[in-house]
């Protein structure tokens, strides 16, 4: 029997049954999704404000190191962590930043009760100025001998990078790129390399004791992304080892997690207004902190976690492709557009 007299055999009531069995699991796909996402469990204030301690007894000033903590995520993580008790370590480029982000820290530790005054062996708040992109082995040195200092139960991997707007690879200057793969990818490995075996030290010294390391990721993981394919390549990195890595740092004590996170506003995203998917860094930050704990692999903002099932993880690639590479043309026309305006006005 040929295709084309089973096609001719089919009644309307063939085509309606089958289109209603499509449409039934499709929705059924998409409420079991939605259930996953708004109804998972998540982590208590209790595992939150946990890590580096050996228990609720355990009053050792313990510290959250946050990098890119002068502004957008970065930022929101450092204030939403000493609203949970924990001291801080800010590091960024930009000093001036980090000390605005810094008085906003000090303030909500005060309200604990907690002083710098108190005890001046462990600030509330440390600064420190770091550029992610050098390679000098003296810098990273004199930084991995300045965080020794402190007993750290939390890493925020945030500092990352991109281009000023989208470009074709080939027209990329070498420099750029360079500075991509040395922000995104081995700044993140040097940090967790510096940091992680004073956690699992402490670990292995009392089992109560453990520690968290998060990376910030991004959706231009998921699928190609033409004119910025250099970041996404370097997120689809951090997912990688990341998600590997979090199998051998779990029973040194240390929850190694990816955060994949789409767009925020922010200075990096350009994005100056927020929407139903495109959350304050702060609010963002509300939903990721509640996720600490819970496995290697996180889609903390709700609406992110619905486009990356429902688009991300559907879509075929080609057409994934060809969606973002318009995407991505628009975003560099704009930006075209708007780096002639500001020439012309000068």
């Amino acid at each position: 029997m040929s295709v084309v007299s089973v096609l001719g055999a089919l009644t309307r009531e063939h085509v309606v049954g089958a289109g209603l069995l499509v449409a039934t699991v499709l929705v059924a796909r998409v409420v079991a999704i939605v259930a996953r996402i708004y109804l998972q469990p998540g982590a208590s204030a209790r595992q939150i404000a946990s890590y580096g301690r050996a228990g609720p007894d355990d009053k050792t000033p313990v510290y959250a190191v946050i990098t890119g903590a002068s502004d957008g995520i970065g930022a929101a993580w450092a204030r939403e962590l000493a609203r949970r008790g924990y001291r801080v370590i800010l590091l960024a480029r930009t000093e001036s930043k980090l000390h605005a982000v810094a008085a906003d820290c000090r303030a909500a530790l005060t309200q604990q009760g907690l002083s710098d005054a108190a005890n001046a062996a462990h600030p509330l708040a440390v600064v420190r100025p770091f550029d992610f992109s050098t390679r000098d082995d003296a810098l990273w040195q004199a930084l991995a001998s300045d965080l020794a200092a402190y007993r750290i139960g939390v890493l925020i991997n945030n500092v990352g990078v991109s281009t000023d707007m989208p470009t074709a690879f080939l027209e990329d200057k070498m420099s750029d790129l360079e500075r991509i793969l040395d922000v995104n990818c081995l700044a993140q490995v040097r940090m967790t390399r510096i940091i992680a075996p004073g956690m699992a030290a402490r670990h292995a010294a009392d089992a109560r004791v453990r520690s968290v390391i998060v990376n910030m990721g991004s959706g231009s993981s998921e699928s190609p992304i033409p004119l910025i394919a250099t970041y996404g390549a370097s997120k689809a990195f951090l997912k990688a080892w990341s998600v590997s890595t979090s199998f051998e740092l779990a029973p040194l004590g240390i929850d190694m997690q990816l955060y994949m996170t789409f767009f925020v506003q922010s200075a990096m995203s350009k994005i100056s207004r927020t929407s139903w998917n495109v959350p304050s860094p702060d609010t963002y930050v509300s939903y990721a902190i509640r996720r600490l704990g819970c496995g290697p692999f996180q889609t903390p903002y709700p609406a992110h976690a619905l486009m990356h099932q429902l688009i991300y993880a559907s879509l075929p690639t080609m057409l994934m492709g060809r969606l973002s590479h318009g995407v991505t043309a628009k975003l560099r026309e704009s930006a075209l557009r708007k780096q002639a305006r500001q020439n012309k006005s000068e």
